[in-house]
């Protein structure tokens, strides 16, 4: 059964965090994560890799920001499993360089590898190879993913199969080649 949404919106452009500190958050995520960096207003920044969606990191006055669970987590692909233990490697060699406050295992299977770890403002990233991101990309609704850092307006339904296309290349995403 198709319905008409009551909200008829355009675009999904950007979600929203919480940090402490701006100037050390920025350090992390440029530094640590790759991501880049625009700074419209003194109080926020704009967290993006690509893509026209983008995550808002807004400095939480006289406090900390606020505790998220691992579930609740930005997902970050890279091009391969070395890629991935490097990554893990560096986050256990550098946590207190960064505040980071938690770096998981490494999971892997034949397929792939990846970790999660926790930032120095109770964010949760997990880095993965761009394969695992494209697989879920592929097979799961869009509500089951968690947070994904991707272009997701890029999504359309084939009318002779139902199956999702996949993502163009977005944050996070290597075009496929």
């Amino acid at each position: 059964m198709s319905h008409e949404p009551l909200v008829k919106n355009e675009t999904l452009s950007h979600g929203t965090i919480e940090c402490s500190d701006l100037v050390v958050t920025r350090r992390f995520l440029t530094e640590f994560l790759g991501m880049k960096i625009h700074r419209p207003v003194p109080e926020a920044q704009y967290i993006h890799k690509g893509g026209p969606w983008s995550v808002v990191c807004v400095c939480v006055e006289g406090g900390e920001a606020k505790e998220q669970i691992p579930d609740n987590r930005f997902k970050i692909s890279v091009g391969s499993k070395e890629e991935v233990r490097q990554a893990h490697d560096e986050a256990l060699r550098l946590r207190e360089q960064y505040g980071i406050r938690q770096v998981n295992d490494l999971v892997e299977s034949d397929v792939t590898v990846s970790f999660q770890l926790q930032d120095l403002n109770r964010t949760w990233w997990e880095i993965t190879t761009a394969v695992e991101s494209r697989t879920l990309l592929n097979y799961r609704p869009i509500s089951c993913i968690t947070a994904s850092v991707t272009d997701l307006t890029s999504f359309s339904r084939s009318p002779s199969d139902g199956q999702r296309s996949p993502p163009s290349p977005g944050i996070g995403f290597r075009a496929m080649e």
